[in-house]
Formats: structure tokens, C-alpha cells, sequence
């Protein structure tokens, strides 16, 4: 063996997150472009948007009403304007964070439900599903005002749609409880704050490059 093999420096690994925001396929004319789902308020209330990168959001959580017993707790659009002709085909990837509380109510709060993402091509007049993917199914049995988090790593396979400038990309995330063992207590929630790690939401959309750009 060498003498001098112990001076051998460690490979350096790229994190995962920097590899897939930077994949290109050559030969299919596609690559990766990373999205940030992001909250901010004002004096009118709560915005969510996508952008580009996560330098700023504040940090906002979005969750049903304990009174709530099942059915929908929360439906979020997060919005950006697309300012080149683009077009989406592929397969998406969604990292994203929610959870489950125990409410104020001292009841019987065991609860099962899910997350949906579905993206969209709106126009200004009309959305176009062009994904959609939903969790699995989870049950959990929350203490009094007790946070459980969960976080999810999913694929959507994108339908081959081209934005025009102007078009919006929507994703949509929607929270569902569907069997609640009593008349409330329990909250179906969704957590953002970029700067935060492990509360941040990221869509990586696939993208077929168009030639010349």
C-alpha cells in the first residue's frame, strides 16, 4: 500500500437537493427547475406564491378548525407567473411537510387523512389539471394541542403542456381528515417556512428546453 494513500482527501458529495435542482438530460432536452412554495402577510392577509429561490417568506401555518370533524381542513394555491414560453413534461418531484394536532378539546381525538397536490396551467380564465398525486393515508391519535409531523417525498407525472408568457403554474395542496372518532379536537395542518430546515416546500417541475434557450 502507499504511504502517502492516508492523505487521501475524502469525495465530496454534492447534497441531494443541489443534484436534482441542477439534472439535465441532454439527450431528451430536459432538466429540472426548482420551485419554492412560500408564504407571506400583510395588512390584507396571508399570499402564497412559488418562486425561484427560498430567500424570503414568512413563516405561516395553515390548518383546519378543530370543529372540523372530517372532509377538507385546508386548500392552499401557490402561484407563479411564467415570464418565458415554457413547457412542462416529465416526471415532478414534490418534498413537502404536514401535520396533525391534538385540539383544545379533552376528547377522543384519533383521526386518519391526507394530502393531495395537483398542478395546474391557468390562463387567467381557466385551469388545466396537467398532475396530481395524493399521500397515503395516515392515522394518528394526537394529546391535547400535541404536534405530530409528517414529511413527503413524492412524483407526479406531468402532462406535456406549454405555458405561455403570462400563464401561471399552479400547485394546489389540499389536507382531507376522513374518519374522526369524535365531533372535533383534532387539526390537519401544513407548515411553511423556507428558512426553517425541514419546513420548507420544493417542487422540482421538468422542463423540455427549448432550442435557443
Amino acid at each position: 500500500m502507499p504511504d502517502n494513500l492516508a492523505s487521501i482527501s475524502p469525495i465530496s458529495v454534492r447534497p441531494q437537493d443541489n443534484v436534482l435542482q441542477n439534472f439535465s438530460d441532454a439527450t431528451a432536452g430536459r432538466s429540472l427547475q426548482l420551485y419554492w412554495g412560500v408564504g407571506t402577510t400583510d395588512s390584507t392577509g396571508e399570499s402564497f406564491l412559488l418562486v425561484r429561490d427560498q430567500s424570503f417568506s414568512d413563516p405561516i401555518t395553515k390548518e383546519g378548525a378543530d370543529t372540523v370533524a372530517t372532509g377538507e381542513q385546508y386548500n392552499i394555491d401557490f402561484d407563479i407567473t411564467i415570464n418565458k414560453p415554457t413547457i412542462f413534461a416529465g416526471i415532478a418531484s414534490i418534498d413537502a411537510k404536514w401535520f396533525i394536532k391534538g385540539g383544545a378539546a379533552a376528547n377522543i381525538r384519533d383521526v386518519t387523512g391526507y394530502t393531495k397536490f395537483e398542478i395546474f396551467h391557468y390562463d387567467g380564465s381557466t385551469e388545466t389539471s396537467i398532475g396530481t398525486v395524493t399521500t397515503e393515508t395516515l392515522f394518528s391519535a394526537p394529546d391535547m394541542n400535541e404536534k405530530i409531523p409528517y414529511r413527503v417525498k413524492l412524483q407526479i407525472s406531468i402532462t406535456r403542456k406549454l405555458f405561455a408568457i403570462g400563464d401561471i403554474l399552479r400547485i394546489t395542496v389540499l389536507g382531507f381528515k376522513t374518519i374522526h372518532t369524535s365531533g372535533n379536537g383534532t387539526i390537519w395542518g401544513i407548515s411553511l417556512d423556507p428558512e426553517t430546515a425541514g419546513d420548507e416546500f420544493k417542487v422540482w417541475m421538468p422542463i423540455v428546453n427549448l432550442e435557443g434557450s
